[in-house]
């Protein structure tokens, strides 16, 4: 459950876009390909997964974006979701061939 009474999507063409009413909707410009967004209770963040990079926000209008490597690889898995582990402190993203993680507590 978000504290935060907004959405936030993500879309490959390098934007997020965040709503108070699930109808208008404000798009952000933050660099990447991104496959998937989830919410954090337990951080109070958004986060979301790109090919090369994640980001993450407290209220889904300012973004810091930190590269990766390697890439992942969206493969033939649509769609994708990224989930909070509460019991491993990490984001999961599944991807071709495997996951890809970010330990919050190495992270935040």
């Amino acid at each position: 459950t978000c504290a935060l009474p907004i959405f936030v999507t993500v879309s490959s063409t390098g934007n997020i876009a965040y709503s108070n009413d699930g109808s208008s909707w404000t798009t952000v410009s933050v660099t990447g390909s991104w496959i998937a967004v989830t919410w954090s209770e337990d951080l109070q963040i958004f986060f979301a997964f790109a090919t090369d990079r994640y980001a993450y926000s407290a209220d889904g209008n300012t973004w810091t974006s930190i590269s990766f490597s390697p890439s992942v690889s969206k493969g033939n898995y649509p769609p994708f979701q990224c989930i909070w582990s509460r019991q491993f402190k990490q984001f999961i993203l599944p991807v071709s061939g495997g996951i890809a993680t970010v330990n919050a507590s190495k992270t935040f």
